[in-house]
């Protein structure tokens, strides 16, 4: 385990500790690449070669797909794309930094600014932020849409960088894709200099379970 800061875990060894307590060949990753190995195998990877993965959650992270092939670095921490600096004066991070877009854009941050400009309280849920937006609560889906619009000119930026023609969105806070596209698809759409496929995919609790069955697929695949 390179890096969680979220879990606050730096260079922990954790699948040589798992690997001697299991009597199973241990794979260790991280759950956006595993379930953008999902999408190698059975989704986007179908029709493009070289796509991005983005996930919307208790963080943001993104799946780079480069020639068929998932990009994780050479020290395995490619796709921290929630710790891309937005602005130095921005909300406080979990990393420890100012700014990132996590701090924006993670699930937590949502409702912090919700409660922040006085549109919820303290106690909000991912379901109860939604139900704010649902029911057009006022200043809830401007929120949204104005964070929507932060995500949408980062991934432009990484779009440009790595010349991807197609996006496949997935995560935890896709139910609140509706009202996060209205900022986001006009913020890509007027900074990307090719046109980009957008997917969503409907999400459910056992999508990262199938993205770490494939990701053991996959291993096993290319090892023969």
């Amino acid at each position: 385990m390179r890096l969680s800061p979220r879990l606050g875990w730096t260079g922990l060894p954790l699948r040589p500790l798992l690997a001697a307590r299991l009597p199973v060949p241990v794979l260790i990753d991280n759950d956006t690449r595993a379930s953008t190995t999902a999408e190698l195998l059975f989704g986007t990877g179908r029709d493009h070669d070289d796509f991005l993965v983005l996930a919307i959650g208790d963080g943001v992270g993104v799946g780079i797909v480069l020639g068929r092939r998932v990009h994780r670095g050479p020290d395995g921490v490619a796709g921290e794309f929630g710790h891309v600096p937005i602005g130095p004066d921005g909300p406080a991070c979990v990393c420890g930094r100012r700014g990132c877009l996590d701090a924006y854009l993670a699930t937590d941050a949502l409702i912090a600014e919700a409660h922040a400009r006085g549109l919820a309280d303290a106690d909000l849920t991912l379901a109860g932020l939604v139900r704010l937006a649902e029911r057009d609560a006022p200043g809830i889906r401007d929120l949204l849409a104005e964070r929507g619009a932060i995500l949408g000119r980062a991934v432009a930026g990484v779009v440009n960088v790595l010349a991807v023609r197609a996006l496949t969105v997935i995560g935890e806070s896709h139910v609140l894709w509706p009202y996060l596209e209205p900022g986001f698809r006009p913020a890509v759409e007027g900074g990307v200099l090719s046109a980009l496929d957008i997917i969503v995919r409907r999400w459910d609790d056992s999508a990262h379970a199938r993205g770490a069955a494939c990701l053991a697929l996959a291993t096993i695949v290319a090892s023969r």
